[in-house]
């Protein structure tokens, strides 16, 4: 029986070490020696807008790695969608900040939308992240007096 608890103790002992070597590793070891993207969120809710309003927004994306992040591209889900306005193509520095500006584009869209684009970086455990934009796309109010005339051109 006491070579059972003594067998247990050691045991969990080698796991409590083990353990440490893991997190010392992950924190100070080659794997932390790189960039690394990070976002606050990677949805941006824009709330709601109109159907056909074309609503700019800015992404910031972060680098907590300990080498310089270099954002390799922006590319839409839906280019009909989503533009790319902009983003940072200079290395964004170990914990320094970039942006990526972006237009979505509601024409033809009604109620809840999600609308993603792809951020392609240096990052070699995040190389592609999908990042979404998600809006509530309301009908636009229909104009009577052309209302009524697409009505009597039909009708004739």
């Amino acid at each position: 029986m006491r070579t059972v608890k003594l067998i247990v103790v050691v045991l969990a002992f080698c796991f409590f070490i083990g353990s440490l070597i893991d997190a010392a590793n992950e924190h100070f070891g080659p794997a932390s020696n790189r960039p690394r993207i990070a976002f606050d969120s990677l949805v941006k809710d824009l709330g709601k807008v109109s159907e056909g309003q074309k609503v700019s927004c800015e992404v910031t994306v972060r680098n907590s790695g300990r080498k310089p992040l270099i954002l390799t591209s922006v590319k839409p889900g839906c280019a009909a969608c989503i533009e790319v306005i902009d983003y940072s193509r200079d290395p964004i520095p170990p914990h320094g900040r970039g942006r990526i500006q972006v237009k979505l584009n509601t024409s033809n869209l009604v109620g809840p939308v999600v609308k993603q684009f792809r951020i392609v970086s240096n990052d070699p455990t995040d190389k592609n992240v999908i990042f979404s934009l998600k809006a509530v796309v309301e009908d636009r109010p229909v104009d009577t007096k052309t209302a009524a005339h697409t009505t009597s051109a039909v009708a004739q």
